[in-house]
């Protein structure tokens, strides 16, 4: 990337017995384009080129020659979140530097967000929840847990400094703050409670399935209540399956507090630093239960060269966290709605959802 970040990719074509090259986007910041009005039963060649904070690289290699279909042919399958990043680039979406963004304001409760001031959409633009993602590679590395889970721990880890607990830590508020990289961001502080490390009574608040036991038993609560949420999003990653969801609500609370899961749902491609990853953060009282700063120091979260070759040879199929992230959605619809469609189509930027999962693959250009 010449020691620069990319920030976007061009795009140009022309027929395979043409000359001249044309452009067709020059603010490609996602891993596909669809191209329109080609000519059919026609061959075609393709060149990228790069743009970082030093300016346009010159145009990659040529690609091989590829030739469209006939007329009538089957259209492309793209998802909604898809369609929606194509229409952005066709209509000719400014591509920013994220590196020249200012830095957050920590300090929102002092200075809030003018929401009432002008159109938010000029100024914010929210892409996709993490867990809400349409498009799935058919195989993913135990590299993408390993790469969000830091940045979660990164964010509780400052929000406990401050004094405060987020007790609401699930996929919906789990989001993605960039669609180049996976650079994730924790949201959704409306049950956040100001605690201390030994512990104050607050009131029932979360998502049951992952609540730590100690506020479904309303006992005091530490910083490690956040750490019990995190470890069920790790097993989520790493299974597909919620670790503690029993037939019913009634089920799922005694599957809490007696800390009871299984690990045959576990891929059997993760290491066992993983299982022991988990196993320590599934500890049923809180004093037992590492902090965040234990959690960032455990092996299995390390760059060495070690855990990058084991976890390398970890890789297992996305089914499972598909079909996962449907009945997730559709649970939340039925029990009231996600923050994150509130806050999407408040911008004007809800990408909306299927009522089913056919309808929502078979969006069409």
């Amino acid at each position: 990337d010449g020691n620069s970040p990319i920030i976007c990719y061009g795009l140009q074509y022309r027929q395979a017995d043409q000359v001249e090259w044309q452009e067709v986007a020059m603010n490609i910041d996602h891993e596909f384009f669809c191209m329109r009005n080609l000519i059919p039963v026609t061959s075609y060649e393709f060149r990228l080129l790069a743009q970082n904070a030093f300016g346009w690289s010159p145009p990659g290699l040529t690609s091989g020659i590829f030739t469209t279909k006939a007329e009538g042919a089957p259209k492309v399958k793209v998802s909604r979140a898809m369609k929606h990043l194509q229409l952005l680039t066709e209509k000719g979406f400014e591509i920013e530097d994220e590196n020249k963004r200012p830095p957050l304001d920590y300090s929102i409760e002092e200075n809030p967000v003018p929401f009432s001031e002008g159109d938010p959409k000029e100024k914010y633009h929210f892409i996709a929840e993490l867990d809400r993602a349409e498009s799935y590679p058919e195989f993913l590395g135990i590299r993408i847990t390993i790469l969000s889970l830091p940045q979660i721990f990164d964010a509780v880890q400052y929000l406990h400094w401050k004094g405060m607990v987020h007790l609401d830590i699930q996929p919906d508020n789990v989001v993605m703050a960039s669609i180049r990289r996976l650079d994730v961001r924790l949201v959704d502080f409306g049950n956040a409670q100001q605690v201390t490390r030994q512990g104050l009574p607050v009131e029932t608040l979360g998502s049951l399935e992952y609540m730590a036991p100690e506020v479904l038993s309303k006992e005091d609560i530490t910083p490690q209540a956040d750490v019990w949420s995190i470890g069920v999003l790790a097993y989520i990653l790493l299974s597909g399956v919620s670790p503690f969801r029993g037939a019913t609500d009634q089920e799922t609370r005694t599957n809490i507090n007696f800390a009871r899961y299984r690990f045959e749902h576990l891929y059997r491609e993760i290491t066992q630093e993983a299982s022991r990853f988990l196993m320590l953060i599934f500890k049923r009282h809180a004093v037992k239960r590492p902090d965040v700063e234990e959690c960032l120091e455990h092996r299995w979260l390390q760059c060495t060269e070690y855990m990058i070759k084991k976890r390398e040879r970890a890789v297992f199929n996305s089914k499972q966290l598909k079909n996962f992230s449907d009945d997730y959605h559709t649970d939340r619809v039925r029990r009231g709605g996600s923050v994150g469609d509130e806050l999407l189509n408040m911008l004007g930027l809800g990408l909306g959802r299927a009522e089913n999962v056919a309808f929502d693959t078979s969006t069409t250009f």
